[in-house]
């Protein structure tokens, strides 16, 4: 049943309830076109919805309009937010704005542009006079000093940067992004070569709060930048590769902390350097941030093994945090049961972790009384089956302490290419347990699905699973859905088969009919995520039975479909309709 007709039922509710309860239908969505289809048929209920309900309504977030957008919908909207006085905001992506003449009518409207190899020139950006974000995507093929812009820095516009090729970059460019004039609060920089910076003099930006680099760049010129980018309060750094090659990495982490650990709120680091224990555990002390991860994937050097077993960390800032088992970084055996959690002083402010399922973490789940997540990494490897069994134990010792504040667990990727994943969720141990309303699966058999539906669990709310894998076929994930009264959300990212499976019985998977199936007997699906493969049939029978499914839906709001190729089945423009005639929030990925 379309929620309209619910709303229509009930005449007493005062004009302010239905406007809060149309503002929380209608930002379901930024896509033109759902906004489009909830206006127009809202408007139908009455006249005194038109005059007096419609023209408050309000679009929280910025309507996205791209290259890819139908001229006759921004036509659209632009006439009917004119005759119901409907505030909104929008953000570009893609566009050339001088070569549209709707920009002219939005432009108090747009707060965001984003360009991708931009030619600004042309472009008098200051006209926009509501600018909030202005975001580059660029390759190398263009200067950055062709862009006026860098001599704007219009004080209430942030500045983001994010440049990804295979090429050198001038230090001409390198000076403008990191110089002390750079416009750029938020960079970020991939696979690319920076040449060194000439004057570095000028190096380091007040205006940074947010780096992420993961190229080759001068040894002396990241240090530089680090230390004078006193405001930075995000950095990644994946496989920087510095030039000439450090001895340590030490002096990377030590520039950190001295100039640094105050302001940074977020800190990623992985590194292919040695770096000493001492020093990782001395900035692990030293920074403010509520997330940090430091992965050594090389050597970790100490000097006196006495020392190293006694260390310390004791930080009340961090709240997530990856607790890796350092058994490939210590060149010693006595060192192999080392890790980062035993040695933490006061576990009480840790919310979030990952954890590796080397480490026996159930030894210290009740020191940390504010975790909500744990999410165990698989990855490290194991060495025999008792030792696989101490580690399903320790997962299901976790489970079974009903911690109150424990609300999400999940399992990472495993490195074991098997049809059945290292540890699992025991669904008569879950039963135990009334605080988890979340569990999130890397792996998962469908035959594991299906017991997790149905257990009927009466807490958890949520199931997530990035790679759900089959063994013949999947008509037994309809009925167990069926069964199922109590998930709300279900999201599965990716379907692939273990083991041989018949070639003409992969290519018969119709995973649209799945999707369709699924949710015509959906009992308690709010929001549901399920990928759509290439070879779907979405013929005019399906769509006749998806239309009658969401005509008499009640419960489902949002969908999100996974695509597996860039290009859709046919017939699936028809599908996007439906779901915004039915103003069911949909996603497309």
């Amino acid at each position: 049943m379309p929620i309209i007709i619910v709303i229509h039922s009930l005449p007493l509710l005062n004009n302010y309830l239905i406007k809060y309860v149309l503002d929380n239908l209608l930002n379901q969505s930024t896509d033109l076109d759902y906004l489009i289809e909830f206006i127009c048929k809202h408007t139908l209920i009455s006249k005194k919805w038109s005059e007096e309900i419609i023209p408050k309504l309000w679009v929280f977030k910025p309507i996205r309009i791209t290259n890819k957008t139908k001229q006759s919908s921004i036509t659209k909207w632009l006439q009917l937010t004119h005759r119901y006085h409907i505030d909104y905001q929008v953000s570009t992506s893609g566009i050339e704005l001088y070569q549209h003449e709707w920009v002219d009518k939005m432009k108090n409207r747009i707060v965001e542009i984003h360009y991708t190899n931009p030619i600004l020139s042309r472009e008098p950006i200051s006209s926009f006079v509501n600018l909030r974000l202005l975001a580059i995507n660029a390759d190398l093929n263009f200067t950055l000093q062709q862009l006026p812009l860098l001599k704007l820095g219009l004080p209430n516009v942030t500045y983001q940067l994010s440049i990804t090729h295979r090429n050198d970059m001038s230090s001409s460019d390198a000076d403008q992004i990191f110089n002390s004039d750079s416009i750029f609060q938020m960079v970020s920089i991939s696979s690319v070569y920076m040449q060194s910076i000439p004057n570095t003099s000028v190096l380091g930006s007040n205006r940074l709060t947010d780096l992420s680099l993961s190229s080759i760049i001068p040894a002396n010129d990241l240090l530089l930048i680090l230390s004078r980018s006193t405001n930075l309060e995000r950095l990644n750094m994946v496989s920087v590769t510095m030039s000439p090659d450090p001895s340590l990495f030490d002096i990377v982490l030590e520039t950190i902390e001295a100039h640094l650990m105050g302001t940074l709120k977020k800190l990623f680091i992985k590194t292919h350097y040695t770096t000493s224990f001492k020093s990782l555990i001395s900035l692990y002390n030293a920074i403010k941030c509520e997330d940090a991860d430091i992965d050594i994937t090389s050597v970790l050097a100490y000097q006196s093994e006495k020392q190293t077993l006694k260390y310390v960390i004791d930080n009340r800032c961090i709240q997530s945090f990856h607790f890796k088992s350092p058994l490939n970084s210590f060149e010693n055996t006595v060192m192999e049961d080392l890790n980062l959690l035993s040695g933490w002083k006061d576990k009480s402010q840790l919310k979030s972790i990952t954890c590796s399922k080397a480490i026996d973490y159930s030894r210290y789940m009740k020191e940390m009384v504010s975790l909500t997540s744990l999410t165990v990494d698989q990855q490290a490897q194991t060495s025999s089956l008792s030792t696989e069994q101490k580690e399903q134990d320790c997962l299901n010792s976790v489970i079974q302490m009903n911690l109150p504040n424990l609300v999400t667990i999940g399992l990472s990727k495993s490195d074991r290419k098997t049809t059945k994943p290292i540890l699992n969720i025991d669904t008569n141990i879950l039963m135990l347990n009334n605080s988890l309303t979340c569990i999130t699966l890397f792996y998962c058999n469908l035959s594991e699905l299906i017991q997790l539906l149905a257990c009927n669990h009466p807490t958890i709310k949520k199931l997530s699973i990035e790679n759900l894998r089959y063994l013949s076929t999947m008509v037994s994930l309809v009925p167990s859905l069926r069964q199922n009264t109590t998930i709300n959300c279900l999201e599965i990212l990716s379907i692939n088969s273990v083991g041989y499976v018949p070639h003409h019985l992969r290519i018969s998977m119709n995973t649209f009919k799945i999707f369709v199936d699924s949710l015509c007997i959906n009992r308690s699906l709010e929001k549901f995520t399920f990928p759509i493969n290439h070879s779907a049939l979405i013929d005019s029978l399906s769509q006749k039975e998806l239309d009658k499914v969401l005509s008499n839906n009640s419960i489902i709001k949002t969908i999100k479909l996974i695509l597996g190729s860039s290009n859709p089945p046919h017939g699936f423009d028809q599908i996007i309709q439906m779901f915004h005639k039915y103003s069911i929030n949909f996603n497309l990925d």
